[in-house]
């Protein structure tokens, strides 16, 4: 059986659902009732439902190539997709946004939390990890990135917080820390040829930071930081301010 042009009253519509042998069923219930189709058949099973005015929204293709999954639940309710290992999910008005990717080269997560809640991203694969987390309206922010040539870890904690930065890897540890409105501003590298090592511990750091995405051997999309025996930082602004040269 071929269904060429599947309509779900006007929301969803599917081009080429192949099947051989399946079995079709729809059902319409009431006003604000629900909506069914499903077909199964070689390639797996197609399902939708559709359940009341501000119900849920459901469809859910099982086969030979994964999974898809969508789901729709109320006026501020889930929103939920899933293809093979991706997964999305919007909860609520002041929710949760979630996605996820896992698959040859590792995991991609992203969430969203509330209003002034978490945003939170990571991928896993094979040069290592990248995590981002944004906390609150004067939460964290943290980046941290782990593969072959060490870690970069940025953080900035509060209204008037800590930022701390530092690559560990096979040529040694690059620190710096800004510490509090009128805190300790710190730089240290430890190499093979002994360590570095600056403070200053009134400098004012105010306002916010720009932060430039880094690129780690081509597998994660941050564009000014190079993860590979060097490191740049282009946008840290203080009153009275201070360049902090490249690492090689």
């Amino acid at each position: 059986m071929k269904i060429s042009t599947l309509k779900c009253q006007g929301r969803m519509g599917i081009s080429t659902l192949k099947c051989q042998g399946s079995m079709f069923d729809t059902q319409v219930s009431g006003e604000d009732g629900d909506f069914y189709t499903q077909v199964s058949g070689k390639d797996g099973d197609f399902y939708t439902q559709v359940s009341g005015k501000d119900g849920d929204f459901y469809t859910q293709v099982s086969g030979e190539n994964g999974d898809s999954y969508t789901q729709v639940s109320g006026e501020d309710g889930d929103f939920y997709t899933q293809h093979g290992d991706f997964d999305t999910q919007v909860s609520g008005e002041d929710g949760d946004f979630y996605t996820q990717l896992s698959g040859e080269h590792g995991d991609s997560y992203t969430q969203v939390s509330g209003e002034n809640g978490d945003f939170y991203t990571q991928v896993t694969g094979e040069h290592g990890d990248f995590y981002t987390q944004v906390s609150g309206e004067n939460g964290d922010f943290y980046t941290q990135v782990s593969g072959d040539h060490g870690d970069f870890y940025t953080q900035v904690s509060g209204e008037n917080g800590d930022f701390y930065n530092q690559v560990t890897g096979e040529h040694g540890d690059f620190y710096t820390e800004v510490s509090g409105e009128h805190g300790d501003f710190y730089t240290q590298v430890s190499e093979e040829h002994g360590d570095f090592y600056m403070g200053i511990s009134t400098l004012k750091c105010q306002g916010s930071m720009g932060i430039s995405t880094p690129k780690c051997q081509g597998s994660m999309g941050i564009s000014t930081l190079k993860c590979q025996r060097s490191m740049e930082i282009s946008t840290l602004k203080c009153q009275g301010s201070m360049e902090i040269p490249t690492l090689k």
